[in-house]
């Protein structure tokens, strides 16, 4: 399980953030640098765990934990970044986002729920792998569906 959630984590997070450092720039739209902003943070707390499990960082069960709170306190507030159809050329978010907005609120919010229903407390380096495999499935689902690849 550990060997399947870092390699499910390792293309999310090289894209991803491959991608930020690209997406970003000549956004002129500040609502569509805002939602990219968002999606940062949350790419940023996800790496934090991928650090951790990959034996990069030294394992830190409180940097866990704020990271967690960090990654749910974002999910909820995803729908909002997106509730006004603000389009940007730059802009990585499919218009299907606004067709199903309550499908991609739903997806959006089950980050959270993921986080809140992880088996247990992350106490030793060796719960984070099925922590990641969760959290990335449930972030992966959402942007296989409403996010254009670049």
């Amino acid at each position: 399980m550990r060997r399947f959630a870092l390699l499910l984590a390792l293309p999310l997070t090289v894209t991803f953030t491959a991608s930020l450092a690209l997406s970003h720039t000549g956004v002129e739209n500040p609502r569509v640098m805002a939602r990219m902003m968002g999606m940062s943070d949350m790419a940023r707390e996800f790496a934090v765990l991928v650090r951790m499990a990959r034996r990069e960082t030294a394992f830190d069960a409180d940097a866990v934990e704020a990271a967690l709170q960090q990654l749910s306190t974002h999910g909820d507030a995803v729908p909002g970044l997106f509730e006004e159809n603000a389009t940007d050329p730059r802009s990585e978010a499919r218009p299907l986002i606004w067709e199903e907005f309550d499908e991609f609120t739903a997806q959006a919010e089950a980050v959270s729920t993921a986080i809140d229903n992880l088996p247990g407390p992350i106490t030793t380096l060796d719960d984070i792998a099925p922590a990641l495999a969760v959290i990335g499935q449930t972030c992966q689902s959402c942007h296989d569906r409403y996010r254009i690849e670049n």
